[in-house]
């Protein structure tokens, strides 16, 4: 079977294309706290991008312990592609993390044994607020290998972002970026924009054995801790990963 020019170029953007789910940005100057968000089921991240002229406005949020971790502790990736795919030559990477990192016995929401040097008995609490505190404020936006890095906390930054947690443990981010900065020839409205909303995962730490830390198998309840345990640890090993093709 022979295909015309036209309709080959066709079926090759629909097979670059495909699995690109397609959505309506949201207008910044009608955005509100009642603006209802995608949702992800998997990651259960909240997530929304709108515009405006001059910007692209990028917000997420969640309550699920594991992706605000994978986020705040292994780092995060906002990818454009104005060509609509799966590029990633254009990216905003905050925080700034290897995209895989050792876990600890905290981050696996291990126990503490009784009894052992510094054990409690319970997990740490995971702080979001002191987390954010903590991170570093470096950020870094890459365009066609030009790599400018920059301290998101100053305000002649012309990348802005905002992260917080509020009295419900609900990890709040918004970032928005020159749309200047993700074209190729500045401003342009377009129905190709795609945005990748991918974050870091964790390495497991295996005991010697095989073990896992904090297993905890003679303790009462402790085949139900490992259990949930081990569910934590492989949803700490697989990033979250959105894309979406924005029409404009």
């Amino acid at each position: 079977m022979k295909f015309k020019p036209a309709l080959l170029l066709a079926l090759l953007f629909l097979g670059c294309s495909a699995g690109i789910k397609l959505v309506e940005s949201f207008s910044e100057a009608e955005f509100s706290e009642s603006t209802i968000f995608h949702f992800d089921e998997k990651s259960e991240l909240n997530w929304l991008v709108s515009h405006d002229d001059q910007q692209l406005y990028v917000r997420l949020n969640t309550a699920k312990r594991t992706t605000q971790m994978k986020i705040l502790r292994a780092g995060l990736h906002l990818y454009f592609d104005a060509n609509g795919e799966k590029n990633e030559s254009t990216y905003l990477n905050f925080p700034v993390f290897q995209e895989r990192r050792i876990m600890d016995s905290d981050e696996a929401g291990a126990r503490s044994r009784p009894g052992r040097p510094g054990g409690r008995g319970e997990r740490p609490k995971f702080d979001i607020n002191k987390t954010i505190e903590r991170t570093q404020p470096e950020a870094v936006f890459v365009k066609n290998d030009v790599k400018e890095t920059f301290n998101y906390l100053e305000k002649d930054s012309d990348i802005l972002i905002i992260m917080s947690g509020d009295t419900a443990d609900v990890f709040h981010l918004m970032s928005a970026i020159p749309l200047n900065k993700i074209f190729p020839e500045g401003k342009k409205q377009s129905s190709k924009l795609s945005v990748g909303i991918v974050s870091g995962a964790f390495e497991i730490p295996v005991r010697p054995g095989g073990g896992m830390p904090g297993q905890g198998r003679n303790a009462p309840g402790g085949n139900q801790r490992m259990a949930e345990m081990q569910k934590r640890m492989a949803e700490m090993a697989e990033a979250v990963k959105i894309w979406a093709q924005i029409k404009l």
